[in-house]
């Protein structure tokens, strides 16, 4: 699982600086306090040798993602960072300039690089380097949050308590002015805090040490004080740390108040040299803050025990590369606690908007490039990480609607179908995709596929109400089939004076000609129509009476007559069963054939040796006479 930061490739060149066996490395920074604390910014430097580090005329520098370069701060003659300690650089109007070594009105921002160099005098090298927001090896810290490297392995991540450590100097080099030191204090550190306790402040708060000496540790003398003037506690005679053991002091013993926000705690031997110091500048109620594997962690309390680790939440998250505007893109988290804790998810999408639901969705309304960013916390650690994601213009595949059927045999929410054609070379899936059905263009709806439907390259597939919840009207309607992004691929309408009959499907052609047929596979009666031509409504009775014999309104005079009637006059049957028969269609209701009285009478022997010819041969005139008249409109 890829976890707190995801690597880029630099937005400048960036000279690499070599850590190892440097003076001093850059070991946090903070650049933004949130709204209108855009001046708390700092850098603390580390030096993890032995020896004192001299950081006289040493240059620390600030770059901009245009290449822009300006300077924060040359430090002073007698700059010293002390073997294994800290110093602390902070803008002069921020809060945390009362905790600095040194201060200037210089600030930092998002997309910016950092560079230390060495004195001119001494050649002037790049000592070390540092690269966060778009394009660089870092993500931009949010507000509260600072970068933070581990003083073992020097990798660098996210963290929401920002721990600003300063050096108070370092101790004189002249042996005559040290003073004695009752013993070796190299292995006591500030272990665990609990600044903002569930229960009562003014009894729960503690300040936990721990002894990594091999020798008892005399603290008496010792003084533990807040980021406040005239916060102090100082350790009473006779009070003894021993080896691997831990000593609690507890708010009622100590008279200042740890503050849930922008402390430092500050232990100094009896001739007020540093010993060790730790800040932050926010807490979580009953989240302690633990000192674990060379940094600051949140956790459980455990006071005068060892820290309990706290695990890191975890995500095996689903994020896409690429997306497309106004079409959704799916984000999953699939976040989990290996402490069985309840975890809170944010999805910053990178356009300036959120989401805090572990699965969700989310429209881009303009392409480009984004930098997606989870964070999963579980109310003691938060887990960080940054996705890029490139949101382009969507081209919607060659898809088209070849048969409809709105009325089939049966229940209509049963059986009702849709076929569609993949005109691609490739696979389409229709997830995502709409089907839109209606009466009309303005009283029309959207039914969306939610499912996986893949079409290969070449081929249909028929949908069903199972596939997307559409209905189609049995008289007059519109179908479209819709891009994800809204955008209508294909469309067609049909219309009819009354309903159309039960089997009848509407179907298109190599030649794109819309027709209806009794049952997909038939031929045997068929009016063309195209989706731009057909009228949605009927004029006159001729119309009409073609409307209700095969359930579609006429076309316009433009389109070729394809109308035609075949009857068998040599059947043995009444009209009504020869249409039926031969030509796969009934007469509407209300519509049947009477003779004339005199042709019944005249014609009565020719009737009985030739049965049914005469109604066929009336019928059929008839009939032909009003196919005629629609054949030359």
């Amino acid at each position: 699982m890829r976890r707190d930061i995801f690597f880029f490739l630099l937005f400048f060149f960036l000279p690499q600086a070599a850590t190892a066996g440097n003076p001093v490395i850059i070991s946090e920074v903070h650049i933004t306090g949130g709204q209108g604390k855009s001046d708390d910014d700092f850098v603390e430097l580390h030096n993890p040798n032995e020896a004192a580090a001299d950081i006289s005329g040493f240059r620390l520098r600030s770059r901009n993602s245009k290449g822009t370069e300006n300077s924060i701060k040359v430090f002073d003659a007698g700059s010293c960072v002390p073997p294994g300690g800290y110093f602390l650089w902070a803008n002069s109007k921020g809060v945390f300039a009362p905790l600095a070594d040194t201060a200037t009105g210089a600030t930092l921002s998002s997309d910016y690089a950092l560079l230390l160099f060495a004195p001119e005098k001494s050649g002037g090298a790049l000592v070390d380097s540092l690269a966060w927001g778009k394009d660089a090896p870092l993500p931009n810290p949010l507000a509260n949050q600072s970068l933070v490297r581990n003083r073992e392995t020097l990798d660098w991540s996210l963290s929401s308590t920002p721990t600003p450590a300063g050096s108070s100097g370092c101790p004189p080099e002249d042996p005559e002015d040290i003073p004695s030191a009752p013993q070796d204090v190299s292995g006591i550190r500030i272990n665990e805090i609990l600044p903002d306790p569930e229960g009562d402040e003014g009894s729960q708060e503690f300040i936990e040490l721990y002894s990594a000496s091999e020798a008892p540790l005399d603290l008496s003398g010792f003084t533990l004080k807040d980021a406040s003037k005239t916060g102090k506690y100082v350790f009473p005679s006779g009070s003894v740390l021993e080896p691997g053991r831990y000593l609690v002091i507890w708010r009622k013993d100590f008279s200042f108040a740890l503050n849930n926000s922008n402390e430092t705690v500050l232990l100094s031997d009896p001739a007020g040299n540093p010993i060790d110091r730790m800040a932050y500048t926010k807490t979580r109620a009953g989240v302690s803050l633990n000192f674990l594997d060379g940094s600051w962690r949140g956790g459980t309390p455990t006071p005068g025990a060892p820290n309990r680790y706290n695990a890191l939440p975890e995500t095996h998250e689903k994020v896409p590369r690429k997306g497309y505007v106004d079409i959704p893109v799916l984000f999953d988290a699939r976040a989990e606690d290996p402490d069985e804790g309840k975890l809170n998810v944010v999805w910053d999408f990178g356009d300036g908007r959120k989401s805090y639901k572990e699965k969700t969705e989310h429209r881009y309304e303009k392409k480009g490039a984004y930098l997606v960013r989870l964070s999963v916390s579980d109310g003691q650690d938060e887990t960080v990480e940054m996705f890029p994601l490139e949101i382009g213009t969507y081209d919607p595949p060659k898809l088209r609607l070849t048969a409809i059927a709105p009325n089939p045999e049966g229940k209509d929410s049963e059986n009702e179908w849709l076929r569609v054609e993949n005109k691609e070379k490739k696979s389409v899936n229709l997830k995502g995709f709409g089907i839109a059905t209606g009466a009309s263009s303005k009283k029309i709806v959207n039914h969306p596929i939610r499912e996986d439907i893949v079409i290969s390259p070449k081929s249909e597939i028929t949908l069903t109400r199972e596939t997307a919840l559409f209905t189609l009207p049995n008289k007059k309607g519109r179908v479209e089939l819709r891009a994800p992004n809204g955008e209508t691929i294909d469309k067609v309408r049909y219309a009819s004076a009354k309903n159309i009959e039960e089997g009848i499907v509407y179907v298109k052609d190599a030649e794109k000609r819309w027709s209806w047929q009794k049952g997909a596979a038939s031929d045997a009666v068929r009016l063309a129509a195209t989706e731009e031509t057909q009228e949605e409504s009927l004029e006159d009775s001729e119309e009409s009476f073609t409307s209700a014999v095969l359930g579609v309104a006429a076309e316009s005079p433009e389109m070729e007559p394809v109308l035609r009637i075949e009857i068998d006059p040599f059947r043995t049957k009444n009209p009504e069963a020869l249409l039926s028969s031969g030509t796969g269609l009934k007469l509407p209701q209300g519509v049947s054939y009477q003779p004339e009285a005199a042709e019944r009478v005249s014609d009565v022997e020719h009737a009985k040796s030739a049965p049914g010819s005469f109604l066929l041969e009336a019928l059929n005139e008839r009939l032909n006479a009003l196919i005629n008249r629609l054949e030359t409109r």
